[in-house]
């Protein structure tokens, strides 16, 4: 992640995912907004607030304030599966003046693993 912007009260980042076999072919993560009626502003995209990557639960987040008490605002993870990132938590609160963090949560789900191939010998992957 490089960090793009710093504000008054977060900072965002660009991500990349990156081949560990081939660092020369590192690509910008484009994840889509969760919200398709959103506007997408192209000089933006795939810039995240407070970027996060935990890697040893496959898990990019960002958390973006409305104001800095955060009384409002959004935020999602997704998680990697080995080949492409989904969509496992959302929460937004649009409008400002309830408790800080204190977000309607509108989507959670969790990965589970994939058992197709035991029979094959294959290791199991996250879904």
């Amino acid at each position: 992640m490089l960090g793009c912007g710093r504000f008054a009260y977060q900072t965002s980042v660009l991500a990349f995912i990156v081949p560990r076999a081939d660092p020369g072919k590192a690509r910008l993560l484009m994840l889509p907004d969760p919200l398709p009626s959103a506007p997408q502003d192209s000089e933006s995209r795939g810039e995240y607030v407070e970027g996060s990557y935990d890697a040893a639960n496959r898990v990019f987040g960002q958390y973006a304030k409305g104001r800095g008490m955060a009384d409002c605002g959004s935020a999602q993870e997704w998680t990697y599966d080995g080949a492409n990132f989904h969509l496992t938590s959302y929460t937004l609160q649009q409008r400002c003046g309830g408790g800080s963090g204190d977000w309607p949560t509108l989507f959670r789900t969790r990965m589970q693993p994939s058992f197709r191939n035991v029979k094959s010998g294959s290791t199991p992957s996250a879904r």
